[in-house]
């Protein structure tokens, strides 16, 4: 009988011992098949990154497209050199400042001409 114990007790670890390197082997098969999801789920995301970037550079070229066909008409071009601040030659330039004045009501100053002048 005092053989049998051991024998018996050898057989248990043996047997936990590969339902060890069983369950091991089910765990890293497990990993390696889940490995093709995550990298679908990964590509899935970037290809939504990479759609909306092409939405907004397509909006961003929409906007150029449209600023270069403004800038090529005469009316384009005159609004782009007033935001540039030019005056055509029979234009007199005309600066308008704002200050407060003393009783505390806005006045302003129009200088024309290198002249200053309170409008009444």
């Amino acid at each position: 009988m005092a053989d049998k114990r051991p024998s018996v007790l050898w057989e248990r670890v043996s047997r936990l011992s590969l339902a060890g390197v069983v369950v091991l082997i089910l765990a890293a098969f497990a990993v390696k098949a889940a490995e093709p999801y995550q990298l679908g789920r990964e590509t899935s995301s970037q290809v939504r990154e990479l759609r909306e970037r092409v939405r907004t550079l397509q909006a961003q070229n929409d906007a150029s497209e449209e600023r270069l066909a403004s800038l090529q008409t005469s009316r384009g071009i005159e609004i782009e050199a007033r935001k540039q601040h030019f005056i055509r030659p029979d234009e007199v330039p005309v600066r308008v400042i704002f200050e407060e004045a003393a009783d505390g009501k806005p006045a302003a100053h129009v200088t024309r001409s290198g002249a200053s002048q309170r409008p009444g």
